[in-house]
């Protein structure tokens, strides 16, 4: 069973997903379109309409995301 879901947002909803704590680096991170639906089994999910807040949350972790010209968000090795 889910613990958590986001279920065809009116926008894309970024998200953020830690199995312990919140001093631990993302288990998963991603996005749902207003046309998708995402269930996590995990209960320590967090979730940001705002592409540079939930950025600047993944960067504290070490993770950098940023936009294509599209607005496509990818990750940077």
């Amino acid at each position: 069973m889910a613990k958590n879901t986001i279920a065809f947002p009116s926008v894309e909803t970024y998200y953020i997903i830690k199995k312990l704590n919140a001093q631990t680096n993302p288990d998963a991170y991603g996005s749902v379109f207003p046309n998708q639906r995402m269930d996590s089994g995990i209960n320590k999910m967090k979730d940001y309409t705002n592409f540079a807040q939930w950025q600047t949350e993944l960067a504290k972790d070490g993770v950098i995301v940023e936009l294509d010209n599209n607005g496509n968000w990818y990750n940077v090795e």
